[in-house]
């Protein structure tokens, strides 16, 4: 089902309409405006669709060029400086002030069960180099599942990582309720400007997120060995198992649903919600969001985010939804 909204979040489309998983995806910031799982909500939403066209959280959106931060916004790629849009001072945010998420996609394919949506971004955009096209696949499948595949390609050399950046609940109204594992064992620390060290540090058993515990749990067991640096989680968890298991999963034990997240990323950005503010309260949903080490392009030792002309970007996740009860 497609129909048009308003003019500021673009064409809607409806995936799965009346199955037991039902996905509505907006043009923009080819955002997941809502997912409902045997009729229960299980994302962080708007009272209206509408409301996505002011919202500061980038709940649901397509994240670019690059998400998570950028250190001081600048970085140095083939002997050349590149100094980009500032968004979280002094560092670049998920691509900068304009970045996908603020973006009018466009829907070039759809049916009842997949919608395909498609961006251009030009030679300096938030100052990145490089014209960069850019598209998103939705396809939902039976049994509760819905893959999200990334691609890109790109005209001159530019660092490329996508990411979905939604807001999980499962139907909780604190997600500190929420159960949580992420098969890591390692953890990337921060500096004080609220970037990685470029140190991978590896967690002891009783503070590795590798083990089944609600996220309070997992909270006070960081707080105790001193790792937190924010008020909850904003960390990135590099994984260790293959993309063939689930690398993270998410238990809600009111509703009785689980959430297995696959992906072919690297690691993963926890963001636990403590920072949400306005129309919603702190710690009102759960960012899962997987892609490359954050700020790897200035940093040597992590995986290169550089997409080269002739290469294509390709990068997928994908949600598991079942029900325990």
């Amino acid at each position: 089902m497609q129909k048009n909204l308003s003019e500021e979040v673009g064409a809607v489309s409806v995936l799965g309409q009346g199955s037991d998983l039902e996905v509505t995806i907006v043009e923009y910031g080819a955002r997941l405006a809502s997912i409902r799982f045997r009729g229960r909500e299980m994302l962080l939403t708007y009272p209206r669709v509408e409301d996505l066209a002011k919202d500061p959280f980038a709940c649901g959106a397509v994240c670019g060029r690059v998400a998570n931060r950028i250190e001081n916004a600048q970085f140095s790629l083939d002997g050349r400086e590149y100094k980009l849009s500032v968004n979280d001072p002094p560092h670049c945010l998920h691509g900068g002030q304009r970045n996908f998420a603020n973006q009018h996609w466009r829907k070039v394919a759809a049916d009842g069960e997949s919608v395909r949506l498609q961006l251009h971004s030009e030679d300096g955009d938030q100052g990145f180099p490089g014209n960069l096209h850019t598209e998103v696949h939705y396809q939902l499948h039976e049994d509760g599942v819905l893959d999200i595949h990334f691609s890109a390609e790109t005209d001159a050399p530019t660092p490329v990582d996508l990411t979905s950046h939604g807001y999980f609940t499962l139907g909780e109204t604190d997600t500190r309720e929420l159960e949580l594992s992420i098969s890591s064992r390692h953890f990337l620390p921060k500096t004080r400007a609220n970037v990685p060290s470029g140190e991978i540090v590896e967690l002891r058993p009783e503070t590795t997120l590798d083990q089944r515990r609600s996220l309070a749990e997992h909270e006070e067991r960081w707080t105790k060995a001193d790792l937190k640096q924010h008020a909850g989680f904003d960390h990135y968890f590099p994984f260790h198992r293959t993309p063939l298991m689930p690398q993270a999963s998410l238990w809600a034990p009111n509703s009785g649903v689980q959430m297995q997240l696959f992906t072919d990323q690297p690691g993963v950005q926890l963001y636990d919600g403590f920072g949400l503010g306005g129309t919603f309260r702190p710690y009102a949903g759960v960012c899962l969001e997987p892609h490359n080490f954050p700020n790897a392009i200035n940093q040597p030792g992590f995986p290169s985010p550089v997409l080269h002309p002739g290469e294509t970007y390709e990068r997928s996740m994908r949600l598991v939804f079942h029900s325990l009860s």
